[in-house]
C-alpha cells in the first residue's frame, strides 16, 4: 500500500506541473480566454447588481422572458482564476405600459398583480425584522430579517453566539449568494406552478400585511396575488411564526430544555382559489421555494460543508439514517441537477446544509405542524459554478411540492418547519429535535471511515469530556484528561500488541536461518515460520488485531472533538496562551492582521492563513517517536527504503494535511503521540526485562533466547480463541499440501 499512496502522492502534486511543461514543450496556446464581456454587461443591469443602483430590470428586447419556468442562465467561470463572472439572478420581462422599470410576468392569460411588481428600495430600509439580536434577551434566540422580495430571508442573526472573537456581531447566515440573490434566498418563493404552468415570483415584492401573533410567538405575513385575465385568480398568504425560546407549539406543557428552544421556525403558505359565479374552477397549485443555504465554513482544514437528507424507511419508520453530499463535490449543472430525493425504499424526513458548528434544515409539515411526507415533489440541487474549485463551489436548492387541486372558495396549506441554529449537542439531542431524527445531524458519517462511526460511543465520549470540563473549567484541559483516560483504558491491548510486535522482531535471525533453508520452498518456508512463531508465542494477526479494536475508539474521539460545539471561541489554559479558540487553528501570527492574503494549496487541503505552531510541534514529535523505536533486524534494502519513506511521510505529511486543523484536534494528536512514545518506552523495558531473565535459563542450542522453557500459561478469551483460527490455519494448509501432493502422484 505505501508505494500506491507514494506514487498516487507524486501523480496528484506532479501532473499540473507536468501538463504545463508538456504543452510549452508541443507549442499548444495556454494563455486563458478572456472573460465573456456580453454576460459580464448583462450581469450590471440585474436589480441591485454592481453597476445598477436603482435595482431596475433590463430588457431591451422586450420579448417575454420567465414566462416558461427556466431557471436562471447560469453564471460564466473565468478560467484564469476560476472565479464566478455574475450573471442576472432574474431574467428580463417586458414592461407594464406606463411604467418601463416594472417588470410583469404572464403565461396563458395569468399574470402577477402590478402592485406586485414595482421595484423597491435597495438598502435594506423594507426588510421585515422578526425576533431579537441581543444576547440578554430571554424570549427569543434570533432575528430574521425577511426581504418582501419573493418573501424570504435576507439573514438570521443568533443571539447567543458572536460571528468572531473580535467583534460583538451576532453569528449570521441563511445569507443569499451574491450575484444569485433572488434564486439564494433562503425560503423565498421561486415559482408559482398554476395548473402546470409556472409562474416566476423570484423577483417579485410581496406586501406585507397584518397578522395576528401566535401566544408565545410572532409572526409576519405577506400575500401575493395572481389574476387570470386581469381578475382576481389566486391569493397566497405566506407568513413566518417565530416562538419564545420556552414554548413548543406541539405540546404547550412541554418542560424547558425538551422543545425547540426557539431555534425552530415555521413557512406557512395559505392558497386561495378566488374564482367564482361562472369562472368557479377547480386549480392546482404548487410552489417553489428555495431551500436552505449552507452557513459559513469557519474551519480552514477541510471543506465542511454539507447537505443531508434525513431519511425513515418506508416498511421500517424506526429506521432512520442521512444521505450526505458533500458541497465539493456536486459539480451538477443547471440542465443536469443532483436529485436529492433519489431514495429508493426511503422517505425523506428533512433537507440540511450543515457546517461543523450550524445547520439550517427544513422538513414539511401540515398546519398543525406534524411531520408531511407526501408534500414533496422533487428536490434537486446544482452548483452556480460547477466549474469552480471544489472549496468554492456555491449550490442551489430549490424544493418544488406536490401539486394541491383548491375547489372554487377554498383554501389549501403548504407548510415547511426549518431549524436555524447550532449544531449542539445540548439542543438536538433533546426529546424533541431526537423525535424528529435531527440529532442524526450531529455525526456525519461520511467518507471510508462511516462504517465504524458509532454515534452511542461518540456520546460516552461527549459526556465524559463535559465531566472532565465541570471540575477543570478548561476545554483544553479537558481534551488532555479524556485522552489520558482512553489510553489508560486502551494500555492492556496497547501492550499486548507491543509485547508480540517485540517479540517478532527478535525473530529476525532465525527467519534469515530459515530462508536460507527453505531457498525456493515457499509452502515449506510459511509453514516453517508459522511453526516458529507459535513456538514464540508471537504472531502478525495478534500484533495487527488491537489496532483494529482501537480504531473505532479513536475515530469516536476524533468525532466528538471534531464536532463538538462548546469548543468554539474558547481559549486554551484559561487563556493565558496564544490559542484563543480551539475550534481554529492556534495562529501565533495571523496573517489578516497585516493584510496578507490566505493562500489555497494541494486543491484547498491545506490553507495558510497565518503561522500556526501546533503542527510544527507534532511534526518534532512524529520525529522523536520515529527514533526511539526500535528498527527490524536483518531488514532487506527495499524494506529499509520503505522504512525511510514512512519516517519522512510521518513527519512532513501528517503536519502538512493538519496545519488547518482546530488546535483542540492538534492538542488531542499531540497528547496522544506523547503518551504513545512514553507508553511505548515501558513497555520496551519491560520486555528487554523478561529477555535479559531469559538469557539466564539454559537455552536449545541454536534457539533464540526466550522464556520457552518456563511452562506457558494457558491463554484465555481472544487470544485462546486466535490460537485456535492459527492452528486451523496451519491443519488446513497441511491438507491442502497433501492433496497436492497425492494429485502429484497420481500424475507420475
Amino acid at each position: 500500500m505505501l508505494p500506491v499512496m507514494l506514487i498516487a502522492f507524486v501523480l496528484i502534486m506532479g501532473w499540473p506541473i507536468a501538463m504545463t511543461w508538456f504543452g510549452k514543450q508541443m507549442g499548444w496556446d495556454l494563455t486563458p480566454p478572456k472573460p465573456d464581456t456580453t454576460a459580464t454587461s448583462t450581469a450590471n443591469s440585474t436589480p441591485g447588481a454592481a453597476g445598477n443602483p436603482t435595482g431596475a430590470a433590463s430588457n431591451p428586447t422586450g420579448a417575454a422572458v420567465g414566462t416558461t419556468g427556466a431557471a436562471p442562465t447560469l453564471p460564466t467561470i473565468d478560467p484564469a482564476t476560476g472565479a464566478v463572472i455574475p450573471t442576472p439572478t432574474t431574467t428580463g420581462l417586458p414592461a407594464v405600459p406606463g411604467d418601463p422599470t416594472a417588470p410583469v410576468a404572464s403565461t396563458g392569460g395569468i399574470s402577477i398583480a402590478p402592485a406586485h411588481l414595482a421595484t423597491g428600495p435597495t438598502d435594506g430600509s423594507d426588510l421585515v425584522k422578526l425576533g431579537s439580536d441581543s444576547p440578554t434577551d430571554a424570549n427569543y434566540a434570533m432575528l430574521l430579517s425577511i426581504n418582501p422580495r419573493g418573501a424570504g430571508l435576507d439573514a438570521v442573526a443568533l443571539n447567543a453566539y458572536r460571528q468572531t472573537l473580535k467583534t460583538q456581531d451576532r453569528y449570521t447566515f441563511a445569507r443569499p449568494l451574491n450575484a444569485f440573490e433572488d434564486i439564494t434566498r433562503v425560503f423565498a418563493t421561486r415559482a408559482i406552478i398554476v395548473d402546470g404552468q409556472r409562474i416566476e415570483t423570484a423577483s417579485v415584492r410581496w406586501t406585507p400585511i397584518q397578522t395576528n401573533n401566535p401566544a408565545r410567538g410572532r409572526a409576519a405575513a405577506f400575500s401575493l396575488d395572481l389574476l387570470r385575465d386581469g381578475q382576481p385568480f389566486v391569493t397566497i398568504i405566506k407568513q413566518f411564526l417565530l416562538f419564545e425560546r420556552t414554548h413548543n407549539p406541539l405540546d404547550p406543557n412541554t418542560k424547558p430544555g425538551e422543545g425547540p428552544e426557539g431555534y425552530e421556525i415555521y413557512v406557512q403558505h395559505q392558497i386561495k382559489n378566488q374564482t367564482k359565479d361562472d369562472r368557479a374552477t377547480n386549480v392546482s397549485v404548487a410552489i417553489v421555494m428555495a431551500g436552505p443555504q449552507t452557513p459559513p465554513s469557519e474551519t480552514e482544514r477541510a471543506i465542511d460543508a454539507y447537505l443531508q437528507v434525513g431519511t425513515e424507511r418506508i416498511d421500517r419508520p424506526d429506521l432512520r439514517d442521512t444521505d450526505v453530499h458533500a458541497v465539493g463535490s456536486i459539480s451538477n449543472s443547471q440542465t443536469d441537477p443532483l436529485d436529492l430525493l433519489n431514495l429508493p425504499g426511503e422517505r425523506p424526513l428533512y433537507i440540511g446544509a450543515t457546517t461543523t458548528y450550524f445547520a439550517a434544515m427544513v422538513r414539511p409539515i401540515d398546519r398543525s405542524g406534524r411531520f408531511a411526507p407526501d408534500v414533496l415533489e422533487s428536490v434537486r440541487t446544482y452548483a452556480v459554478n460547477p466549474q469552480a474549485r471544489s472549496f468554492e463551489r456555491q449550490i442551489v436548492v430549490p424544493i418544488q411540492t406536490k401539486p394541491q387541486n383548491i375547489a372554487a372558495g377554498a383554501s389549501g396549506a403548504i407548510d415547511f418547519a426549518a431549524y436555524l441554529g447550532p449544531r449542539k449537542r445540548e439542543i438536538l439531542a433533546n426529546p424533541y429535535y431526537t423525535a424528529l431524527a435531527l440529532d442524526k445531524t450531529l455525526v456525519i458519517a461520511f467518507g471510508p471511515c462511516a462504517f465504524c462511526t458509532f454515534d452511542g460511543l461518540i456520546r460516552i465520549l461527549f459526556a465524559i469530556l463535559k465531566f472532565f470540563h465541570s471540575i477543570v473549567g478548561d476545554w483544553g484541559l479537558s481534551i488532555i484528561l479524556l485522552v489520558c483516560l482512553v489510553r489508560g483504558l486502551l494500555h492492556p491491548i496497547t501492550k499486548w500488541s507491543q509485547m508480540n510486535m517485540l517479540k517478532l522482531g527478535k525473530l529476525g535471525p532465525e527467519m534469515k536461518k530459515l530462508q536460507e533453508k527453505y531457498k525456493g520452498d515457499k509452502e515449506g518456508m510459511a509453514r516453517a515460520q508459522m511453526e516458529l512463531m507459535k513456538q514464540q508465542g508471537a504472531t502478525p494477526v495478534m500484533g495487527c488485531l488491537p489496532m483494529f479494536l482501537q480504531m473505532p475508539i479513536w475515530i469516536a474521539l476524533w468525532q466528538a472533538l471534531n464536532t463538538t460545539f462548546d469548543l468554539r471561541h474558547q481559549p486554551f489554559l484559561y487563556g493565558i496562551t496564544w490559542i484563543d479558540d480551539l475550534s481554529k487553528p492556534d495562529h501565533l501570527i495571523d496573517f489578516a492582521n497585516f493584510g496578507w492574503p490566505t493562500i489555497h494549496l494541494l486543491w484547498g487541503m491545506l490553507t495558510i492563513s497565518g503561522l500556526n505552531i501546533l503542527p510544527l510541534f507534532l511534526a518534532v514529535i512524529f520525529y522523536i517517536q520515529i527514533k526511539i523505536q526500535p528498527q527490524p533486524a536483518n531488514l532487506s534494502p527495499e524494506q529499509e527504503q520503505q522504512q525511510k519513506i514512512m519516517k519522512w511521510m510521518m513527519i512532513g505529511l501528517f503536519p502538512i494535511f493538519l496545519y488547518g486543523s482546530p488546535s483542540g484536534l492538534c492538542i488531542y494528536i499531540i497528547t496522544s503521540t506523547i503518551i504513545g512514545i512514553i507508553e511505548s518506552k515501558r513497555i520496551r523495558k519491560q520486555f528487554e526485562r523478561k529477555e535479559e531473565e531469559a538469557k539466564r535459563l539454559a537455552l536449545v542450542d541454536g534457539a533464540t533466547p526466550s522464556l520457552q522453557r518456563q511452562p506457558a500459561k494457558p491463554k484465555k478469551g481472544l487470544a485462546a480463541w486466535m490460537e485456535r483460527v492459527q492452528n486451523q490455519a496451519m491443519e488446513m494448509q497441511k491438507q491442502a499440501e497433501a492433496a497436492k501432493k497425492q494429485q502429484q502422484n497420481r500424475k507420475k
